[in-house]
């Protein structure tokens, strides 16, 4: 006899004596739900949070997230978000660097390094 025929024929005899036998489904596994919650509990923590609607929202945290994101995909226009305007630098002034009293040339040369810089945004 096989094993098929053995637990049909067992599940056609009455039980005894009200003993209630339980079967496992193949799809309940215990180490599925220890897994899981293991999983929730680690977050990555450049994750953006889904917003939240009301007056308990994480509008603060989803804000800075997605700031945080933008400027490291997206350089200066990531300030966008924080600032809540289009991020303009601001030129140079050759007054501040004191071209007069420079000998070695090195205020002329961060001078060029900030325009070049300026120009690039």
């Amino acid at each position: 006899m096989t094993d098929k025929q053995q637990q049909s024929q067992q599940q056609n005899q009455p039980r005894d004596q009200g003993q209630r036998q339980t079967h496992k489904k193949q799809w309940h596994k215990r180490e599925q739900h220890g897994k899981s919650e293991y999983q929730a509990k680690k977050k990555d923590p450049e994750e953006i949070p889904v917003l939240k609607y009301g007056p308990a929202n994480n509008f603060t945290k989803f804000k800075e997230a997605v700031s945080k994101k933008a400027l490291k995909e997206y350089g200066n226009l990531g300030k966008l978000i924080k600032l809540g305007k289009y991020y303009e630098p601001e030129e140079p002034d050759a007054t501040d660097y004191d071209m007069v009293n420079d000998p070695m040339g090195v205020n002329r040369a961060n001078f060029m390094e900030d325009m070049k810089e300026y120009q690039k945004n």
